[in-house]
């Protein structure tokens, strides 16, 4: 099972992420954000880029982290497939981005923007959840 589901809106679209640590709730919202962009091509070259993003909380740092990577796609044609070695300390999130080059993606929906709209991360018996929109 993934650690996201999609969801509609009406002119948007969103996804429900969780995860059993902040750094996996964040790592599965940046997954489902590339799910809902596109799917990359399996024989493209994979190159890793380190990241740093800090907040003055942590809905704001996931804000800022999903639009970091989505400006990266937009603005540097990097389309992430995967991120490891995630961790958030006082609300900055480090990271290693691998990525693809963007012209190796079958898109599915073009994002313009990650929305504050309902974003809110929630604690959990299981770990954080978190609802984020995205404008498409």
């Amino acid at each position: 099972m993934r650690g996201f589901r999609v969801f509609g809106t009406t002119a948007d679209i969103g996804i429900h992420a969780r995860g059993a640590t902040l750094a996996n709730l964040f790592d599965n919202a940046a997954l489902g954000m590339y799910h809902l962009m596109g799917s990359p091509d399996p024989a493209a070259p994979r190159r890793a880029k380190k990241l740093a993003v800090s907040a003055g909380s942590e809905e704001l740092l996931l804000f800022r982290w999903l639009s970091e990577l989505l400006y990266l796609y937009d603005g540097k044609a990097m389309f992430g497939c995967g991120l490891a070695n995630t961790t958030i300390v006082d609300n900055r999130i480090t990271s290693q981005l691998v990525w693809i080059p963007g012209d190796r993606v079958k898109l599915r929906h073009q994002l313009k923007a990650v929305t504050m709209h309902r974003l809110a991360i929630q604690r959990s018996p299981d770990g954080f959840r978190a609802a984020i929109i995205f404008d498409v």
